[in-house]
């Protein structure tokens, strides 16, 4: 008896079939298990995630509020701002002094060098590698100790009157303008004026011979640091607020605080414009003072 060819060829192809079935089956079953452990293990890596994110964030959260609460109590009294700003100036002067250590000592320079970069003010600072930050970081330098305690002196006698007066936020804001304005002032007098100045009081014709550019811009990179800039527009507002209130010049004459800064104001204008300011940076003096006179003038009366 011969077999049936298309039952036997039925017969194969049902267990061929039913093999691909039960073989998809399983691999439909083991890619759904797989799926899941995925699943759960991704849920469990976000869950983690998300509890580690929010640890992260409360921790930080917590370190914001400290910082707050106590910059808070800080700045509770007035007389805490101007200590404020006298520690500032404090810290930076004593980076400057083991700057200036590492380099005598361990002929280190790379403090000295971050410090010349970052904590003073110039053209080729300012303008050309654009370290904004200058026009701020510049006014709490300090490189002697006698230019650090003469000007927070001056600045602790002027600044509490001042600052009972108009309160801390316009004293601060006061401060950092005068300090900008100061910073700014110096930077463009030494980048357009001096040169000018230069030519005019050496005109002669070997001067012109050999007047170039570079001479011209040679005082871009004139660097100047210091606060007095900041505190001459704390000065000004101090003369306007108490006109009358005597104050000593030269260590000599005893004179009213709006006379006394006129003629502060009106001898930096003219060491600066003479070139006899020598190394101090008395064009930042005035334009800081010039800042302190608009602020009072449009903010406090």
């Amino acid at each position: 008896m011969q077999p049936d060819i298309e039952e036997l060829r039925g017969i194969r192809n049902s267990y061929f079939k039913n093999n691909t079935y039960q073989k998809n089956k399983r691999n439909n079953t083991y890619n759904y298990e797989k799926n899941e452990r995925n699943n759960e293990y991704s849920y469990d890596n976000s869950r983690n995630n998300d509890s580690f994110n929010n640890t992260n964030r409360r921790a930080t959260n917590g370190v914001i509020e400290k910082i707050e609460f106590i910059i808070k109590i800080i700045f509770k009294k007035n007389i805490n701002v101007v200590y404020g700003i006298i520690v500032l100036n404090v810290i930076v002067h004593i980076l400057w002094e083991i700057a200036s250590y590492n380099k005598e000592e361990f002929y280190d320079e790379e403090l000295l060098r971050f410090m010349n970069n970052h904590f003073t003010i110039s053209w080729n600072n300012l303008i050309k590698r654009k370290r904004y930050w200058t026009l701020i970081t510049s006014t709490f330098s300090h490189k002697s100790i006698i230019h650090l305690t003469s000007n927070m002196s001056t600045f602790y006698y002027f600044a509490l009157p001042v600052i009972n007066r108009i309160g801390k936020k316009r004293f601060l804001m006061a401060y950092f303008l005068a300090g900008i304005g100061s910073s700014y002032s110096h930077v463009f007098f030494y980048h357009i004026v001096v040169p000018k100045l230069i030519k005019n009081y050496n005109r002669n014709y070997l001067f012109d011979l050999f007047y170039s550019s570079y001479m011209k811009y040679s005082y871009d990179n004139v660097s100047s640091l210091g606060a007095s800039g900041a505190i001459t527009g704390i000065n000004t507002i101090f003369s306007c607020l108490f006109p009358t209130r005597l104050v000593s010049y030269n260590n000599r004459l005893r004179l009213p605080s709006w006379l006394y800064m006129v003629l502060f104001m009106v001898g930096d204008f003219y060491r600066s414009v003479t070139l006899t300011n020598g190394n101090i940076d008395t064009i930042g003096h005035v334009g800081g003072g010039i800042v302190g006179y608009i602020y009072y003038f449009y903010n406090l009366i």
